[in-house]
């Protein structure tokens, strides 16, 4: 509650208060009540009709008439309103900057989860390619192995060759020599 002012009578004063919660309570927004009045001066001897108001120095009726409530209602309504209006505009706001916080962090993962699945292929790709390489040089090592035996074994099948060849010429020779031997043995005895 604030105090907006007190009305003098004799004897008596009335006090206006209005509920700072207003916007929530708007029928109980604005209230008076009269109370024996502590103020000893001249003024006590007063007519209703003549008293003053305390805080201004005004002098309207001692009793605030309906208008006076009715402005004040009025006024703190409209208040509420305003208040009102300006929380829901402010909830608002905070939902779209909440949806779009929301928005930014869903985009945000999206673009991680791109990006890691880009890198995960680029390492799968790379594997796959080390692999086949891997692959590529283990055939291309069996391969050079292969012809290196093979090369080996047609060298060793040219030295028996060769060593057939001249095992073959001294074969001959010696069979030559044999025939000449057995000619010259035949003629000799025939000629005897």
């Amino acid at each position: 509650m604030s105090t907006d002012g007190c009305f003098m009578t004799a004897g008596f004063q009335y006090t206006i208060e209005t509920c700072d919660d207003a916007w929530e309570h708007p029928a109980n927004a604005v209230h008076g009540y009269w109370q024996p009045s502590r103020d000893t001066s001249s003024q006590a001897n007063l007519s209703p009709l003549d008293a003053g108001y305390r805080t201004t120095g005004s002098w309207p009726s001692p009793v605030p008439s309906s208008s006076t409530y009715s402005q004040a209602a009025d006024k703190t309504n409209m208040s509420a309103e305003e208040s009102k209006a300006e929380r829901k505009a402010r909830r608002r706001a905070r939902q779209r900057e909440s949806a779009r916080a929301s928005y930014r962090r869903k985009k945000e993962q999206l673009e991680a989860l791109e990006v890691a699945a880009k890198e995960r292929e680029e390492r799968e790709a790379k594997a796959r390619s080390m692999e086949m390489e891997e692959r590529h040089k283990a055939a291309e090592q069996s391969l050079r192995e292969i012809i290196r035996s093979q090369f080996e074994e047609i060298s060793q099948l040219r030295e028996a060759n060769a060593k057939l060849v001249k095992s073959n010429r001294q074969l001959s020779e010696e069979n030559s020599r044999l025939r000449e031997d057995f000619d010259f043995q035949h003629f000799t005895r025939f000629s005897e």
